[in-house]
C-alpha cells in the first residue's frame, strides 16, 4: 500500500505549489483590476474568468492523490473554490482601489460565453456583463464548484438559445422583452409543478406563501415605524416622553392595553428620580412612594 505525500502528481513540492498558487491569484487580480478598464471591457473580464478557471484547474490537478490502491483520488472541493475566490479577493482589496471586489462574476461570465457560442458562435462576445451575471447565469446554467463544470439546467435549453440569439442578434430584444421572456418560461415551469401536486399541498404552499407575505409587511412596518421614532429623536422633533404620549393616545383611540412598564432605579437619574416621586406623590399613590 502507498503512502499518501505531500506532493502532487506532478512532483512539485508544497513550497513550489504555495508559490505557484499565490503567482496565479496576483495574476487573476491584475487581469480583474485591468478589467475595470473601459477599452475592450467585456473581453478583458471575459480573460479574467478564463485565467481564474485555469489557475483552479491546475490547483485541483495539484490536489489530486493516489490512494492505497494506486487510484487517483481527487480531493479538490467547493471549500478550495471559495477559499481561492477568498484569496483573489483579499489581493484586490490591498493592491487596488477595488473595495468590494466579486471576482466570482468574471467566471460566471466567462462560463456562460462559453456555453454561448455553441449558439451564436463568436457573436457571443457581445452579451452584456452585468445581464449574464447578474440576470442569465444563476437562473440558466448549474455550476459545479468541485469540478469546474457547467450545464444548462433542466428545462432552459430553449429559453437559454432565444435568450443569446436575441441579444446578439443585429435587432438586439431590450431588456423588457427579456424579462418577460424569463418571467413566462419561469410561470410555465411553476404551473407544471403546481398540476403535479394535491389540493392540500397547494392550499398549505398557499399558506406559506400568506405568511412570508405577511411576515414581509409586518417586518416593513416596524422598520418604518423604528425609523421614524429615530429620525424623530434624533431631528429633536420630539422628546422621549412625547413618544410615549402618541403611543399612549394611539393605544386609548385603538382600545390596546399598554404593559405596564415602570421606572427603572438602576438607570435613573437623580432628577429623573426627583420627578418620579414627584409624580407619584402627585397621583396621591403614597403607598408606592414609600
Amino acid at each position: 500500500m502507498s503512502e499518501h505525500t505531500n506532493e502532487g502528481l506532478q512532483g512539485e513540492t508544497v513550497q513550489d505549489q504555495v508559490a505557484d498558487a499565490a503567482g496565479d491569484v496576483r495574476k487573476v487580480a491584475a487581469l480583474i483590476w485591468d478589467a475595470n478598464d473601459n477599452k475592450l471591457v467585456r473581453t478583458k473580464k471575459y480573460n479574467a474568468g478564463k485565467a481564474m478557471i485555469a489557475s483552479l484547474a491546475k490547483r485541483k490537478a495539484s490536489l489530486r492523490k493516489k490512494d492505497g490502491n494506486g487510484n487517483v483520488v481527487d480531493h479538490f472541493t467547493k471549500d478550495d473554490f471559495d477559499q481561492f475566490m477568498n484569496e483573489v479577493k483579499l489581493e484586490l482589496r490591498l493592491t487596488t482601489p477595488l473595495k468590494d471586489p466579486r471576482p466570482d462574476v468574471y467566471v460566471r461570465y466567462y462560463v456562460f460565453i462559453d456555453l454561448a457560442r455553441e449558439v451564436a458562435g463568436d457573436k457571443a462576445t457581445d452579451l452584456s456583463f452585468f445581464v449574464v451575471v447578474n440576470k442569465l447565469f444563476a437562473t440558466m446554467i448549474e455550476f459545479d464548484k468541485a469540478g469546474l463544470t457547467a450545464e444548462l439546467r433542466a428545462r432552459w435549453a430553449v429559453p437559454f438559445g432565444e435568450a443569446v440569439r436575441g441579444l446578439t442578434g443585429e435587432n438586439p430584444m431590450s431588456q423588457r422583452d427579456l424579462e418577460a421572456l424569463l418571467q413566462a418560461h419561469k410561470d410555465m415551469l411553476a404551473a407544471e409543478a403546481a398540476s403535479r401536486q394535491t389540493p392540500e399541498a397547494l392550499a398549505e404552499a398557499e399558506q406559506r406563501k400568506q405568511r412570508r407575505e405577511a411576515a414581509k409587511a409586518e417586518a416593513k412596518v416596524r422598520e418604518s415605524i423604528a425609523g421614524g421614532i429615530d429620525a424623530a429623536l434624533g431631528d429633536n422633533l420630539l422628546n422621549p416622553a412625547e413618544v410615549m404620549q402618541l403611543v399612549e393616545k394611539a393605544a386609548a383611540a385603538r382600545k390596546v392595553k399598554l404593559p405596564n412598564v415602570g421606572a427603572d432605579p438602576s438607570r435613573l437619574t437623580p432628577d429623573e428620580a426627583r420627578a418620579f416621586a414627584a409624580a407619584m406623590n402627585a397621583a396621591k399613590n403614597y403607598v408606592a412612594v414609600r
